[in-house]
C-alpha cells in the first residue's frame, strides 16, 4: 500500500504543478490584457482630448465666420440703402434729355435776324 499511497502522492503533487502552471499562464494572459486594456483607455483618452480641442476651435472659427457673415449682411444692407438714393436708369436718361434739350451746343437757336426773314417769306408766300 505504500507505494499505492505513493503513486497518488506523485499524481497529486503532478496535477497541482500542472494547475499551478495553468494558473500561471492565466495569470500572465490577464496582465497582458490589462496592459492592453489600459493602453486603450489612454489612447481612449488622449484621442477624446484632441477631439475636444478640434471642436473647440472648430466651434471658433464657425463662430468667426458667423461674425463675418453678420458684418457682410450689415454692409450690404448700408450699401442697399446707399443704392436707394442713387438715380435710376430711367432717372438718368430722363436727365440727360433734358440736358440736350437744354444744352445750347445741341439745341439749334434761331437768332433775331433769321426769324424775321423767316416771318418776311411767310407773309409774302
Amino acid at each position: 500500500m505504500p507505494e499505492d499511497v505513493k503513486a497518488v502522492f506523485n499524481e497529486l503533487v503532478r496535477r497541482i504543478n500542472e494547475i499551478t502552471r495553468r494558473v500561471r499562464v492565466l495569470e500572465e494572459r490577464l496582465s497582458k490584457t490589462e496592459l492592453n486594456v489600459s493602453s486603450l483607455q489612454e489612447d481612449v483618452l488622449t484621442k477624446l482630448n484632441d477631439l475636444k480641442i478640434s471642436l473647440e476651435k472648430l466651434s471658433f472659427d464657425l463662430k468667426k465666420f458667423s461674425d463675418k457673415i453678420g458684418l457682410t449682411d450689415s454692409e450690404i444692407e448700408k450699401i442697399k440703402k446707399e443704392l436707394s438714393k442713387l438715380a435710376t436708369k430711367a432717372e438718368v436718361k430722363e436727365i440727360e434729355t433734358y440736358i440736350d434739350i437744354i444744352n445750347p451746343l445741341k439745341s439749334k437757336f434761331v437768332t433775331r435776324e433769321e426769324v424775321e426773314n423767316l416771318l418776311k417769306k411767310l407773309k409774302e408766300a
